[in-house]
């Protein structure tokens, strides 16, 4: 067989193989995100200026894809995978998600009565603290610097081995649950867990919208890792976008600190972009000294509906028992952390494109 007789035969395999995902009523997707600045970082007196990837978004690739099943009830599913895109990898080896297609890795239907859905996703209140905030998670001024959902220390922003079911919307209201099985997250790091539920209440009418979420993570010996409970919401004015929440994690005593985060964020369209900002100031409710206040700003200009450049600059000012550090949306600054006490900076300048 000649070269170029192999190369049509293979043609015509994987031809035949994928016809049935492409049937009447289907479809498969391959797509990305490749996102890569210049980061400059500060932890008191240690410094550095780097390529990062991932600020605005963690670099990702994925395959998601659906067939109608008549009824109105459809199948869908999603796998997606982090990467470096700058080459370097964190000790992950993924720079978001952990693990080969970590990030999300899901199966579901979805139809009149609502969506059942099951894998690893996303939590409801990750999902709900993404909305407040500008940022929408990413930059220095990513709220999850100081603000719960998404640190692994306090609120898990995944849940594998979960199911989670959305009803359909009824009028302007919607509520979902998830439920974790088993030890579907080592959460906090290396803590057995005996799974966890997700409880998420939503109002949306016209240019307002109010969340309402409980999450709660048990530990294999007993108690609650992590009890969070947080009301979020904001007006679109027309001139600029307000959004606030606040939110506490009171874990059983012993199991974790009892921290409040309180946010206000702004978001102002400008020409073909975006002027973000926002306050958020994270309270220990044991130790006075353990709290910490971050303002960010930035700005964020579209090339076109997939090509952005992106621009922020965050501090965080910490009290005299604690150091927090700025950070970007793939958490992947390598610096030493700063005394206790000290001020963490950021500030950054990059392009994502999607596809």
């Amino acid at each position: 067989m000649t070269r170029t007789q192999l190369a049509a035969a293979v043609a015509l395999a994987a031809g035949g193989l994928a016809s049935p995902a492409f049937a009447a009523g289907s479809s498969v997707q391959l797509y990305g995100l490749i996102d890569l600045g210049v980061s400059h970082f500060s932890n008191g007196s240690a410094g550095e200026t780097k390529m990062s990837t991932g600020g605005e978004s963690g670099s990702r690739i994925g395959v998601r894809g659906r067939e109608a099943l008549g009824g109105g009830v459809q199948a869908f599913f999603q796998v997606e995978t982090g990467f470096c895109a700058n080459g370097s990898p964190d000790k992950s080896g993924y720079c978001s998600g952990g693990s080969f297609m970590g990030r999300t890795s899901q199966l579901g239907l979805k139809g009149p009565l609502g969506t059942l859905q099951m894998g690893r996703m996303y939590t409801l209140a990750f999902h709900d603290q993404v909305a407040v905030d500008p940022f929408h998670y990413g930059t220095m001024g990513d709220i999850a610097n100081i603000g719960l959902a998404g640190s692994y220390s306090t609120v898990p922003p995944r849940f594998s081995q979960a199911v989670e079911y959305v009803t359909p919307r009824f009028g302007p209201w919607s509520a979902a649950a998830e439920y974790q099985f088993g030890a579907g997250e080592k959460f906090p790091a290396g803590t057995s867990t005996t799974g966890g539920y997700d409880l998420h209440l939503g109002y949306r009418s016209g240019p307002g919208f109010a969340n309402l979420d409980y999450l709660r993570v048990n530990k294999s010996t007993g108690g609650a890792v992590s009890r969070h409970a947080m009301l979020s919401g904001g007006y679109d004015f027309g001139p600029a976008t307000l959004t606030a929440m606040l939110a506490r994690n009171h874990p059983e005593d012993g199991l974790g600190d009892d921290l409040r985060v309180e946010l206000l964020g702004l978001a102002v369209p400008v020409g073909r972009g975006d002027v973000l900002a926002s306050y958020t100031r994270l309270s220990d409710q044991t130790l006075a000294d353990h709290g910490a206040r971050k303002f960010a700003v930035g700005y964020t200009y579209a090339f076109s509906r997939n090509v952005n450049l992106y621009a922020s600059y965050a501090t965080i000012r910490n009290d005299s028992g604690v150091f927090h550090a700025v950070n970007d949306s793939s958490n992947n600054s390598d610096l030493p952390a700063g005394a206790d006490g000290a001020t963490s900076t950021g500030f950054d300048l990059g392009l994502r494109t999607k596809f």
